[in-house]
């Protein structure tokens, strides 16, 4: 862990205050902790927190430092020209461009597996059969190198872009599952057959929306009962209220334009950096019923 001797909460918040910081007019605390999440869609304890899990020094580049993953998140956060963010970075295109995306590229194959992991359904777990709710979400994407407008077409956006699936343990509203990115016209049930289905425990259910019907593992409005019905309405309110947190960074929300491998980076760190939130932050989904079958 050589990468953290010397580097802490403090590092984070002194090397991102020249971006958030106009004229060198200091700021109390709580502005400038707000200012830093706005800009890079984190807070500084959850930026050293993947600071930590990475080690930069032994899995990026000995020359790896804190700055280079702040650009990294700016990157994912705000999402402008190149240009721009190179110029906010003070540094040229290729420099900025290098080190961003080697950093996104490793939390979403290094973090990100141990932070959102699939056993953490089993946190507070009764022993119910259905633990999850799991849902698909759009997202805009300019058509990639192999595919055409039909073939990335995503019919709820009615524009190319791809589908994502995201699960929460009912239970603790812990993101334990994202699978992504995939082309747009991939149906929800096609990605969950492909993907969660096959680690489900025998017996094991999750809870879905009337996309997902046609499958036995799957607890839809199509087989639930009235009382079912209003007690995962809540739940999935609550799952909709993550897939909106998604799009509140650029890169999630506007048309993405460096194909589907780097959205898959994208999706899955930021991915990371939500749950992480709800971890170290504290910013928790609303509280649910207490869910007992």
């Amino acid at each position: 862990m050589a990468a953290n001797q010397n580097i802490n909460v403090g590092t984070f918040i002194a090397v991102g205050r020249p971006f958030i910081t106009h004229h060198g007019r200091p700021l109390s605390a709580r502005t400038e902790n707000g200012k830093f999440k706005a800009f890079f869609g984190a807070s500084a304890e959850v930026c050293f927190d993947v600071w930590y899990r990475l080690d930069p020094h032994a899995n990026i580049s000995r020359y790896a430092k804190p700055k280079h993953l702040l650009w990294a998140l700016m990157l994912v956060k705000v999402y402008a020209k190149e240009e721009v963010l190179a110029k906010l970075a003070r540094c040229d295109e290729k420099t900025f461009r290098k080190w961003a995306w080697l950093f996104v590229e490793e939390i979403s194959e290094s973090v990100m597996p141990e932070v959102v992991n699939l056993d953490n359904r089993f946190r507070d777990d009764v022993g119910n059969t259905i633990k999850m709710t799991v849902d698909g979400t759009q997202f805009l994407c300019e058509v990639c190198d192999g595919f055409t407008r039909r073939t990335m077409w995503a019919w709820k956006l009615k524009k190319p872009g791809v589908n994502c699936e995201v699960g929460l343990n009912i239970r603790t509203g812990d993101i334990v599952w994202a699978n992504g990115s995939n082309p747009g016209p991939r149906h929800d049930l096609t990605m969950y057959r492909g993907g969660l289905k096959l680690y489900l425990d025998d017996d094991e259910m999750v809870s879905a929306d009337r996309g997902y019907r046609g499958d036995e593992t799957v607890s839809t409005p199509y087989t639930q009962t009235e009382e079912e019905r209003e007690i995962s309405k809540i739940h999935r309110a609550r799952h909709e209220t993550v897939n909106c947190r998604f799009k509140m960074y650029g890169a999630l929300n506007m048309a993405f334009r460096h194909g589907m491998v780097k959205h898959g980076f994208v999706f899955r760190t930021v991915a990371t950096l939500l749950q992480l939130a709800i971890e170290i932050d504290g910013e928790r989904l609303f509280d649910v019923p207490d869910y007992e079958e």
